[in-house]
């Protein structure tokens, strides 16, 4: 748990730096509701850079407190090796461009079917909980491996150093 937190306090400042960023590059114009779309969907891309570039290097730290070993590197293959499938299949139902079934594919679909409604933004925000909804389920499947990878790394690891 205190990783988890420490993690959140981390990721707290440069998540509030990319969207201090995005607004003042968003705002420097009028906006219409296509040009917001596409500033809203490159602050998100950004924003998940950052995270993933946040969780790199807490990987690499965290694998460091157990010494850079031999043992800490097979630890790290093995974790790796059962990772692999579930990620690609979260990645291939959340947000994959391939899967037209994938949420993404879903919001960008409904989005699509809103234009011209008279109702819009009601039928966009409805596709934005859908699409929510749908990462949730996503999650919630494949989550429950990538924990039990997670527990495997950790014992994995234990096992580098001596008591």
């Amino acid at each position: 748990m205190m990783a988890i937190s420490s993690m959140t306090r981390g990721a707290f400042w440069p998540t509030l730096v990319g969207a201090a960023v995005c607004l003042a590059g968003c705002a420097t114009h009028p906006a219409t509701r296509a040009s917001a779309q596409v500033c809203v969907d490159r602050a998100d891309a950004n924003r998940r850079d950052c995270f993933q570039g946040c969780e790199g290097d807490f990987e690499k730290a965290f694998v460091g407190c157990y010494g850079r070993n031999a043992c800490t590197g097979r630890c790290e293959t093995q974790q790796v090796t059962c990772q692999a499938g579930p990620l690609h299949d979260l990645e291939f139902c959340g947000e994959a461009a391939e899967n037209p079934h994938s949420c993404q594919g879903q919001l960008r679909a409904h989005r699509g079917a809103c234009a011209g409604r008279p109702d819009r933004m009601a039928c966009e925000e409805d596709a934005r909980r859908g699409a929510a909804g749908c990462w949730y389920a996503c999650q919630r499947t494949h989550g429950p491996v990538l924990e039990r990878c997670a527990v495997a790394f950790k014992t994995c690891l234990d096992g580098c150093v001596g008591r």
